[in-house]
């Protein structure tokens, strides 16, 4: 019995010593996996930062990006628009200087329209007694003509200083004859000039317009010196306000109605202070009968045209 008891005092006395070894074991390895769980998701967190940042930043250049390119797209719209506008303008621009100073339905090169309306300009000229040839093609006359002796019945022409011959739409010389007779009761015999067609540009109040003069449609003419019926010269850069004879002759043109535009030094005294200048004016029943004529050959296709149909 004795024995027994010794043997069972041992036992416990062994279980007691391992106990805690045994713990202190358990302890060790359950604070060693603490440990590794911590470190692990301490690892995660750091990678789920660093991702986060780069995301961040990887966004806000894609941001960037966006905005520069709507930046370009709106510079770039804003550029189309100003270039549309830019040639709006200038085709406001062109469309004036066409309507500026260019006879109502006048284009270049001629219409058929103009080209029968010169006919019949011709046939006019011939009536009025004017001996006339044809010109070379030149730029912006429409009917281009030289009128060799330069006489246009009562009123003869003479140059200044250039030679001839001196090209001139037919209009021009229609006008000149049929106000001949009224320049005449003037006391006028001879117009002095310098130049009828020359292409350039219009000058009027010492501002040179957009528009071409009528000169580069052979429509005007530029007098400086006018001869009265007793040989007398009278120049107007220097006598127009003294002598009579200059400032009713200007009188005397814008009553015949023959001249759409009459300048002189007392309506122009910046640009035209020493010459008149005189634009022709196309007549509106010509046109009025070259868009009747127009209009009578339209009817006559189209009757053709349904005569042929079965």
């Amino acid at each position: 019995m004795r024995v027994v008891r010794r043997l069972q005092i041992a036992l416990l006395a062994v279980c007691l010593v391992a106990l805690p070894q045994q713990e202190a074991t358990a302890q060790d390895a359950s604070t060693s996996s603490e440990k590794e769980d911590t470190s692990a998701k301490a690892a995660k967190r750091g990678s789920r930062a660093n991702g986060g940042r780069k995301g961040k930043v990887a966004a806000k250049r894609k941001k960037a990006r966006v905005r520069k390119a709507r930046k370009r797209r709106r510079a770039a719209k804003r550029k189309a628009r100003g270039r549309a506008a830019k040639r709006k303008a200038r085709g406001r621009a062109a469309q004036r200087k066409k309507r500026a100073n260019r006879p109502k339905g006048w284009q270049w090169p001629p219409t058929p329209a103009m080209r029968t309306q010169g006919k019949a300009c011709l046939k006019t000229l011939s009536g009025l007694g004017v001996a006339w040839k044809k010109a070379r093609r030149r730029k912006g006359i429409a009917t281009p003509i030289i009128v060799p002796s330069l006489a246009f019945n009562e009123i003869e022409l003479a140059p200044t200083f250039r030679k001839p011959p001196f090209a001139m739409d037919c209009h021009l010389a229609v006008a000149l004859a049929k106000a001949a007779p009224a320049m005449e009761s003037a006391g006028v015999s001879e117009l002095r000039f310098s130049s009828i067609y020359s292409y350039r540009k219009a000058k009027v109040n010492g501002v040179v317009k957009d528009a071409l003069s009528r000169h580069s449609y052979g429509l005007a003419i530029d007098v400086y010196e006018v001869r009265d019926d007793l040989g007398e010269i009278f120049v107007v850069e220097e006598q127009y306000f003294d002598e009579e004879v200059i400032r009713k002759l200007e009188n005397v043109l814008n009553e015949t109605g023959l001249f759409r535009l009459v300048l002189s030094p007392a309506n122009d005294p910046q640009s035209h202070s020493d010459h008149l200048h005189l634009e022709a004016r196309i007549s509106v029943g010509a046109k009025k009968r070259v868009a009747k004529r127009r209009s009578k050959k339209r009817v006559t296709r189209k009757r053709r045209r349904r005569s042929k149909k079965p």
